[in-house]
């Protein structure tokens, strides 16, 4: 019947549904950043809150007086994308250097700029790497930059390509439907289907509260499988 053939289509398309973030897009592994497309990582500082956004990968001091931002800059060479983010009005620039970082073409320069929140001060890098540059800005109030200044360097140079095979291989999380024909606990539930999620996700997923709520027989519950684990 038309029902049937409904239902099965609808268990079809949750089958296959992604769940959560695209972890190919970058996810971090502790306080480091890996992009399985891209085949890069970089490292953050221990403590810091990082969050991967759209237009860029941010980390930011437990003070909030510092920041790491990690975008990227088209195929511009290192050097000319330097010269031009030096060349922003309000902005000063310091030392530079064109050394290497792991094999890799890049640029640095310390600066210093006029922002709407005040004068800051910091470290902007330029790597290329596989077609693709990246630019890695690190940056503070002024006055404050000698506080940060190792910290900057420690997570530019930890910059590097991936080549652990189960980050490259990573898959997203996808969402899968259990038949359950007995009653059982959700603690149950997950030990005899585990999910790749907490149990308190798992409850809020199959739309369950309580610690430990029961399952009914001869219902269908969800589960998440694959991911990043």
């Amino acid at each position: 019947s038309n029902a049937i053939v409904n239902r099965e289509g609808y268990l079809n398309r949750i089958k296959g549904m992604t769940y959560g973030e695209d972890p190919r897009q970058g996810f971090f592994r502790g306080n480091t950043f890996l992009h399985p497309d891209l085949r890069f990582q970089l490292s953050f500082p221990q403590g810091w809150k990082a969050q991967n956004t759209p237009s860029a990968v941010v980390a930011m001091s437990p003070g909030q007086d510092a920041a790491i931002q990690l975008g990227l800059a088209g195929q511009t060479p290192p050097a000319q994308a330097a010269r031009q983010f030096l060349s922003q009005q309000g902005v000063r620039a310091g030392n530079s250097s064109t050394q290497s970082i792991n094999g890799m073409p890049a640029a640095s320069s310390y600066f210093a700029a006029q922002t709407d929140q005040g004068q800051v001060e910091g470290l902007v890098t330029f790597v290329s790497y596989r077609g693709t540059t990246f630019a890695i800005l690190g940056y503070t109030v002024a006055g404050n930059l000698s506080r940060y200044d190792q910290v900057f360097r420690q997570s530019v140079l930890s910059f590097r390509e991936l080549n652990d095979p189960a980050a490259l291989n990573v898959q997203p999380a996808k969402l899968e439907l259990v038949h359950v024909d007995q009653p059982m606990t959700l603690r149950e539930f997950n030990q005899r289907y585990p999910s790749s999620v907490p149990l308190a996700e798992l409850a809020l997923i199959n739309g369950l509260s309580g610690e430990n709520p029961e399952l009914r027989p001869g219902r269908l519950y969800k589960r998440v499988v694959g991911g990043v684990t």
